[in-house]
């Protein structure tokens, strides 16, 4: 089952957009996630968001709806208050992801990110094309990335990632020969 996108007609900016994104996940922190995420409306909040995010045309907001999508298929429902999101969506981010890559008009904290998220969910970032082929031309560093609360649910991600794990640099070479 497949949620489509609603047309909005009110295109929000990446300021408000955060605002929007650490209201809820400061919702989301105040609840027992095993038991009452269920009860919650979060599921349509988040694609919500993620509609929005997509949306917009700048790379902030396309890193931050790439999070959600990938989060949303790498860690459980109970945990980041994701259930579905918008398919078309999905795909059309893949698409300007492509592009990025492609044209080399891409920086290197999105490549960090990007090799990150395709090291533990390979198979939902080749859903459009082969990310592998177009990310081993970068070398990535988890070092470049900002992780700081104020970029929302995928900042607060990173904060904590970077603050509990080792950030050499990721060996994506070695990573595919594997």
């Amino acid at each position: 089952m497949y949620i489509y996108r609603v047309e909005r007609f009110v295109i929000m900016g990446i300021e408000e957009l955060s605002i929007k994104d650490l209201l809820l996940l400061e919702k989301l922190e105040g609840y027992n996630k095993l038991i009452e995420i269920g009860k919650t409306n979060f599921p349509d909040f988040y694609n919500e968001l993620f509609c929005d995010y997509s949306s917009n045309e700048d790379i902030e907001s396309l890193k931050r709806a790439i999070f959600i999508q990938w989060y949303a298929v790498s860690e459980p429902f109970f945990n980041t208050g994701i259930l579905e999101l918008d398919q078309s969506y999905q795909v059309a981010n893949l698409f300007k992801v492509k592009n990025l890559l492609e044209s080399n008009d891409i920086d290197l904290e999105f490549v960090a990110m990007l090799t990150h998220y395709y090291a533990i969910s390979d198979f939902h970032l080749d859903m459009v094309f082969d990310m592998q082929e177009l990310l081993v031309q970068f070398n990535s560093n988890k070092k470049l990335i900002n992780g700081t609360r104020e970029r929302g649910i995928m900042g607060d991600y990173w904060e904590k990632v970077l603050k509990n794990r080792n950030i050499n640099m990721f060996d994506f070479e070695k990573f595919i020969r594997e």
